[in-house]
């Protein structure tokens, strides 16, 4: 390694006259990294067979396409000969460089995020796929591929080397998000990679870099990868992954990002799938990792991946990972907001209450449902539910409502609060029964 590092050292002296000693090293799975500390610039090297030369020249002029719609995307610098790509080889081995500028700033921690930072990313990403948009329109095209052509050798890996149970999962979630139309207000040139660690923040600013995997493909792609990132990293880690989107990232975010284009209202109703996606291709990229030097403890990062997407909702899946984890703070799962179900119900007849407490979500909605269920096996006919104890219900709690609802004769609610009641008002399920119970008409 260090012989081939040395030459490679030589050969990026020839290309651009850079005191390359001078820089840090660091290799990933595809690409050289060589950081000049306090220099406004760095260069990457890839190794060739890993991508072809359209391939890297396309992204290249993408990139410094980028930098009339935004100051603070690192833009690529010529080289002595002016070439944007260096090509050479090294035992065999081909190699292509492209020198950009060095982001300013650093990471932001996930303690210091903030509404204005999810304002400011909304707004940069906004302008980047708002500039996608605008070179499809004015007939551009660059030469990188979509992102199923782009997926498909590590499917393809992934499905001789993945459980079959969760590669069938994944197969499941591919096809939802191939069945979205490639619609030119949603589909366009992406970054392919964006999250917390491709950005840095310098005051008011986000610099981003590092479009290695930018392909064509869906906008809400790359708004999914940043959320999902901001939420596996624990933003707001007292509330639940969904209330903690839905309430303190996406309000702001969109803010940013409708400055410059509007999605139609009900693309983003996939953001969830698109999270789906995201984490899919976050496992199938886990199983091609053979070293832990990549990833500090690899099986535990597989398993917080993998976990979540074997539940019947990847959000309500992060959810159990972390409490079962201790990874929420103390109150989360205690007091008002215990997790636990404690089953308690009352019979007369052919009518039986159940009292439910803490929170009705993808962790106690199994037990539950199927208790409910042995009622009705039981003979039950009425059900009342007691949700004075209830402080949250979630899309996996509401199922086990409607379950109940085409089960029973009759089923009512009583004690409601306002927060559970108006999740179960979005579902509709409200207008079907009030809560004062209404006879089942099915």
């Amino acid at each position: 390694m260090e012989k081939e590092l040395q030459v490679l050292r030589e050969e990026l002296l020839k290309c651009y006259g850079l005191d390359i000693n001078k820089a840090k090293c660091f290799f990933s799975t595809q690409n050289y990294a060589f950081i000049f500390p306090g220099e406004p610039h760095m260069i990457r090297v890839s190794i060739g067979s890993v991508k072809t030369r359209e391939e890297t020249m396309s992204e290249v002029l993408w990139v410094d396409d980028l930098k009339q719609f935004s100051e603070t995307v690192c833009e690529p610098f010529p080289s002595l000969k002016n070439h944007i790509v260096e090509e050479f080889e090294i035992d065999g081995v081909h190699y292509r460089a492209a020198m950009f500028r060095t982001a300013r700033g650093a990471v932001r921690e996930i303690t210091d995020l903030d509404a204005m930072h999810f304002i400011a990313v909304g707004d940069l990403l906004g302008r980047i796929h708002a500039a996608g948009a605008d070179s499809a329109k004015a007939g551009i095209s660059y030469k990188r591929k979509k992102w199923y052509e782009k997926q498909a050798p590590s499917f393809a890996y992934a499905r001789e080397n993945l459980p079959a149970d969760l590669m069938e999962r994944i197969d499941g979630i591919y096809e939802k998000v191939k069945a979205v139309p490639e619609d030119p207000r949603w589909f366009g040139m992406i970054h392919g990679d964006f999250h917390s660690n491709n950005y840095f923040v310098d005051g008011n600013n986000i610099w981003i870099f590092d479009f290695d995997e930018c392909n064509y493909g869906y906008f809400m792609y790359d708004i999914a990868s940043a959320c999902i990132t901001w939420l596996m990293n624990g933003y707001h880690m007292e509330k639940c992954r969904r209330d903690a989107l839905n309430e303190d990232i996406l309000p702001y975010f969109r803010t940013g990002y409708e400055l410059h284009l509007k999605l139609p209202e009900e693309h983003w109703q996939l953001l969830e799938l698109f999270i789906e996606y995201r984490t899919s291709i976050m496992a199938v990229s886990l199983s091609r990792i053979r070293s832990s030097g990549i990833v500090s403890d690899l099986e535990k990062a597989r398993q917080f991946v993998i976990f979540p997407l074997m539940q019947e909702n990847v959000l309500d899946g992060f959810d159990m990972i972390m409490r079962q984890a201790g990874a929420f703070k103390a109150g989360f799962a205690s007091g008002e907001t215990d997790s636990q179900q404690h089953w308690k119900e009352s019979r007369e007849g052919a009518e039986a209450i159940v009292y439910l407490e803490g929170r009705l979500d993808a962790l106690t909605a199994p037990e539950t449902e199927k208790k409910i269920m042995q009622l009705k096996e039981n003979g039950t006919q009425r059900l009342k539910l007691d949700c004075t104890e209830l402080v949250y219900i979630s899309s996996a709690g509401i199922r086990v409502l409607l379950k109940a609802y085409k089960n029973f004769a009759k089923l009512s609610l009583s004690g409601v609060n306002e927060d559970v009641g108006e999740v179960i008002a979005m579902t509709g399920l409200l207008d079907m029964l009030d809560q004062e119970g209404t006879e089942n008409r099915t």
